[in-house]
């Protein structure tokens, strides 16, 4: 699973998984229909969310989760410094009704806010087409920066994340 432009000869985010995994969906973060409270930052090699405040919002329309058999659960791929954050949660809501999540899950600090890792967001009974609006919630100035998320069967095997980075 990789999302790469081979015309900058690099990745932005490459998902590698175990050769049991079932098939993945990811979808990278670096362009949401709006947001707010948040900015979008990169370099040469990706783009991600960044300077997420407490409360931010980012929504993405026109988002089709297929149609897995079995049951779906949430990955997204995140980073938080030790020294300028605790974490903080991430909810999922769905389409227009923006006061019952659809998931919600913590996010702890990763050792560093390049150190990308997956975070299990737990199950999700979504699927076809829908507008995915992510909140992001916290006690720091900034809670955790965000480049991707995606969809698996549950019981599939964890997967590794090489994710951008400001130095590309």
């Amino acid at each position: 699973c990789a999302s790469r432009d081979q015309s900058l000869g690099c990745a932005e985010l490459v998902v590698t998984c175990p050769k049991d995994a079932a098939p993945q969906q990811w979808w990278l973060t670096k362009q949401p229909t709006s947001s707010q409270s948040l900015q979008i930052q990169g370099r040469q090699c990706g783009s991600w969310l960044a300077y997420i405040e407490d409360g931010a919002t980012a929504r993405y329309d026109d988002i089709d989760l297929g149609t897995l058999e079995g049951q779906v659960r949430l990955r997204v791929v995140v980073s938080a410094d030790d020294q300028n954050t605790s974490g903080g949660t991430l909810s999922l809501f769905a389409d227009s009704d923006l006061t019952t999540p659809v998931t919600s899950c913590p996010v702890t600090p990763t050792g560093g806010w390049f150190n990308w890792v997956v975070v299990d967001c737990g199950p999700i009974a979504l699927t076809c087409l829908h507008s995915l609006t992510f909140k992001f919630n916290g006690t720091a100035q900034y809670v955790f920066n965000f480049a991707a998320f995606g969809i698996v069967r549950s019981g599939s095997p964890d997967c590794s994340v090489t994710g951008p980075d400001y130095y590309d």
